[in-house]
């Protein structure tokens, strides 16, 4: 009988430990401030925002050649993005987006330069047309432009597109 009684301390002993344990791991989250706009407290406010809204006209039309017409507004898979179409087929794209792994634009980047103070991984390039995607910390910002504008062969064209995408980091404010 000892033996008996033994286990059933030590099982309920276990038991109650398991139901202590059970809560340690969940965290409560933190309260906003009222007065906090919440887009900018929670990971998911990237969603919620225009990307339209993070280029002036003027922006693109250096890029595009001229004014620019109405940007295009979709929604890719929760990823709100927007674009601008030019004469011989002259594009601006912004897109906002949390890739499912870092390694996805990490490892296919050509190369990785700063843009305001983030980085920014070269994932395409020629002379005239650049694809940045920035770590902008809550989410990756991918700016995709294409010139029509011919360039001196050799350059580096997402150096020139730098600029623009500071622009963006900077109005997002993360």
């Amino acid at each position: 009988m000892p033996n008996r009684l033994a286990r059933r301390v030590l099982t309920t002993a276990a038991a109650a430990g398991l139901l202590v344990l059970g809560g340690c791991g969940e965290e409560t989250p933190p309260e906003a401030d009222p007065g906090t706009d919440p887009s900018t407290t929670t990971a998911q406010g990237w969603r919620d925002q225009d990307p339209c809204e993070l280029l002036t006209a003027e922006e693109t039309a250096a890029y595009l050649g001229g004014t620019p017409g109405e940007p295009a507004r979709t929604d890719d898979q929760g990823r709100p993005r927007c674009e601008w179409e030019g004469p011989e087929r002259s594009t601006v794209s912004v897109l906002l987006w949390q890739p499912p792994a870092p390694e996805i634009v990490t490892d296919d980047a050509k190369r990785t330069i700063t843009v305001a103070g983030k980085t920014a991984h070269v994932t395409g390039e020629t002379s005239i047309k650049c694809q940045l995607d920035i770590d902008a910390t809550r989410a990756y910002v991918q700016l995709e432009v294409r010139t029509a504008d011919t360039a001196e062969p050799g350059r580096k064209f997402c150096d020139t597109v730098a600029g623009t995408a500071e622009k963006i980091v900077e109005r997002l404010g993360w």
